[in-house]
């Protein structure tokens, strides 16, 4: 498997994912919450990231999608220009 250095909309795109299949890699986790349903890619996989405290139950939300509306929040970062300060 691979692992995205960063994995932001911003560093995964399908012609990235060519280049990791042609290097012999199965799948590719990226940095992007939430869970994998049946038509994820798998060179696009998304991971959960599971804290200390966190509770079998919460396990079973996040699995379920509860944090897949950071991916949606992920996506727009993706898109909107960074700005600095000043």
């Amino acid at each position: 498997g691979f692992a995205y250095p960063y994995g932001t909309f911003r560093d995964i795109s399908p012609a990235v994912e060519r280049q990791i299949a042609a290097a012999g890699y199965d799948w590719a986790v990226t940095a992007i919450g939430g869970a994998n349903g049946p038509g994820r890619g798998p060179y696009a996989l998304r991971r959960i990231l599971l804290q200390r405290g966190d509770r079998v139950q919460d396990l079973d939300r996040f699995l379920q999608g509860a944090l897949d509306g950071w991916a949606l929040i992920q996506r727009l970062s993706a898109v909107v220009p960074e700005r600095g300060w000043g």
